[in-house]
């Protein structure tokens, strides 16, 4: 028997938790409306994300549910507008993830608990085309040679 999928991909636009992201904030609150914890993957784009600890706190609460895998933006590279963050819900196991590009790009195979059936999601959140053409053109390149697709 196949697997429905639920699955989302939001641009959340940095939602570093710090008091002056008002703007971040009402994009989690939307989020958390419209998908509370009823979704088997989240895949949240430029979080600006360092660490575990700017996690904000409405992600937080989905702990019991979801496992939470944080790709932090590349800080080292000057990247400071990046990164991912992806939501696995309790029903799946995470088999491999793979992080071609750091905060960019990342690869996730997962497997269905009950029934075992795998899925492969790769997210890209991709450099803006008329500041960096170049980066954009070998991040997709990257993302094609180096994902298990």
């Amino acid at each position: 028997m196949m697997a429905d999928l639920k699955a989302f991909l939001f641009n959340i636009g940095g939602h570093r938790y710090a008091p002056s992201a008002k703007k971040s904030e009402e994009k989690l609150l939307y989020m958390h409306k419209h998908f509370g914890a009823d979704f088997h993957v989240g895949i949240l784009i430029e979080t600006h994300e360092k660490d575990d600890d700017e996690l904000h706190p409405l992600l937080a609460k989905l702990r019991p549910t979801h496992n939470i895998f944080i790709e932090p933006t590349n800080t080292a590279s000057g990247d400071t507008h990046a990164g991912v963050t992806f939501l696995l819900h309790n029903d799946y196991n995470l088999i491999s993830s793979h992080n071609p590009i750091p905060g960019r790009v990342i690869n996730f195979q997962i497997q269905h608990i009950d029934n075992g059936q795998k899925f492969n999601i790769v997210a890209l959140y991709n450099y803006t085309l008329s500041k960096q053409n170049a980066k954009l053109t070998n991040s997709v390149t990257a993302a094609i040679k180096k994902c298990d697709v």
